[in-house]
């Protein structure tokens, strides 16, 4: 179901008569390392885009990938620098037309809203072009580890696990809850170095992230891999590196559950990672101000509630709806964002099979918010 954003080419297929698909054509270009980055659904965290752009570009990542269903003005200008500046490619974010053939509601009834479908997207666009794939949400950081006096990039922490273990596809890596000491706030000037340079790391790893081989696995989750290209492949946990879960940059309270674990200069130089934001900042003429950026998070209450209002249902009635943020009614949030359209061609049908492609996908203005 490819839209604009992609090339594509044609497919006949005969099912009783002819029937002509348009499907979309694998990127050829050769990657070290991709990241596809989970779909934005309600993004108002600025904060965290750019502390999660620039640790990818420390670490030596090639292109991030951003599916994006919604998120605000502020959010879509720092990612269209980031995309200009060659390191990230944004796209609408899938979401399949209502079928009324279907007995659920295609948006609103599937797990993690289509986010599998999503990362899949992602995932076999750049199948055949990178040598690895890592499937992190924007507040999940891969970082490596301090070797001498350099970091190594992704590409190094990862290949020389292939020369040991030639049939691993998947590398599974442990993910500890980090905590930001030094609120960003908009009565200080941001400082990527300031906030970096207070981060605790807790010792305790949560669900695990993985980073895989994606010419070895067929069909994966963001956790773990699930289908492998044939029985010899595998995943396997490392500790080549590991992921650091912020949750939210504009929290203003420290996390007193997170106690004090790794050093940040074990992961990562502050410093360095603000240079180069300050660097790209000057290469496109970008006029960063405090002023410009929100400092209260629109959305992060709001689901919070609603996910409470699911668990709550679950605990008095059982499961009676599909557990999903879109099963809850939000008042009108008054924010400027940009959410995904798509338009779909006519839908054929032969025998038992249905067939929709997107015509188009695009974003659009809204002034009322992405809930």
């Amino acid at each position: 179901m490819p839209s604009s954003h992609f090339s594509t080419v044609n497919l006949t297929i005969t099912i009783a008569r002819n029937l002509y698909l348009t499907v979309s054509t694998p990127n050829k270009k050769p990657y070290k390392f991709v990241a596809c980055m989970s779909r934005m659904v309600a993004v108002d965290d600025w904060a965290m885009v750019i502390f999660a752009m620039e640790a990818f570009r420390y670490f030596g990542g090639d292109l991030a990938v951003a599916p994006v269903e919604c998120a605000i003005k502020e959010v879509m200008k720092l990612l269209r620098l980031y995309e200009k500046d060659g390191i990230l490619k944004i796209q609408p974010a899938f979401k399949p037309r209502q079928i009324r053939e279907l007995f659920y509601n295609t948006n609103q009834q599937t797990e993690y809203s289509n986010q599998i479908s999503n990362s899949h997207e992602c995932f076999y666009e750049f199948k055949e072009s990178a040598e690895f794939i890592s499937f992190p949400d924007w507040d999940d950081i891969l970082m490596g580890y301090r070797q001498d006096s350099r970091f190594s990039t992704y590409y190094d922490m990862f290949a020389p696990l292939i020369q040991q273990y030639p049939n691993a596809a998947a590398f599974s890596l442990n993910r500890y809850h980090t905590a930001l000491l030094t609120p960003v706030h908009e009565l200080v000037n941001f400082s990527l170095a300031n906030v970096l340079r207070k981060a605790v790391y807790s010792k305790t790893s949560v669900v695990p992230k993985m980073v895989i081989r994606p010419k070895l696995v067929a069909s994966c989750w963001i956790h773990t891999s699930k289908v492998m290209e044939n029985d010899t492949y595998f995943e396997m946990q490392t500790s080549a590196a590991s992921f650091a879960h912020l949750n939210y940059a504009l929290l203003t309270k420290h996390n007193a559950t997170v106690k004090p674990g790794n050093s940040k200069s074990s992961f990562l130089d502050p410093d360095v990672l603000d240079s180069t934001f300050r660097s790209m900042l000057k290469r496109h003429s970008f006029v960063f101000e405090n002023a410009n950026f929100p400092f209260v998070s629109s959305f992060r209450g709001l689901i919070s509630s609603c996910y409470r209002k699911i668990t709550k249902d679950f605990v008095e009635d059982g499961l009676i709806y599909c557990p999903s943020i879109a099963s809850c009614k939000y008042k009108t949030q008054n924010v400027a964002v940009e959410k995904s359209k798509t338009t779909y061609k006519e839908q054929v049908t032969a025998g038992p099979f249905l067939w929709i492609e997107r015509k188009d996908s695009y974003f659009i203005a809204d002034n009322k918010g992405c809930l």
